[in-house]
């Protein structure tokens, strides 16, 4: 079994002729979540996540937003970090 990855960079994607929001990421191919916001695609990430770990590792994961230990206040916008842990 080969080593899943640990953390999965979330970029998204707008689509304003049809109203749509897609997260993708590029360190985790295949992964496509579509919302018609970026909060409807991103309260669907973790468990397309799960589904595409689990199909290509065979592991089950849990999967969250990753907690970004520097305290100044600013995070990316319209990237997320999630962290993957072994269920």
């Amino acid at each position: 079994m080969a080593d899943f990855p640990t953390c999965v960079k979330i970029s998204y994607k707008e689509n304003k002729r049809v109203g749509l929001v897609a997260a993708v990421s590029a360190d985790l191919p295949g992964l496509m979540a579509v919302g018609t916001s970026m909060e409807e695609a991103d309260a669907r990430v973790p468990a397309a996540i799960a589904q595409i770990i689990e199909a290509q590792y065979g592991v089950s994961v849990d999967v969250k937003l990753f907690e970004d230990s520097d305290d100044d206040g600013f995070s990316p916008v319209g990237e997320k970090l999630m962290e993957l842990r072994a269920a």
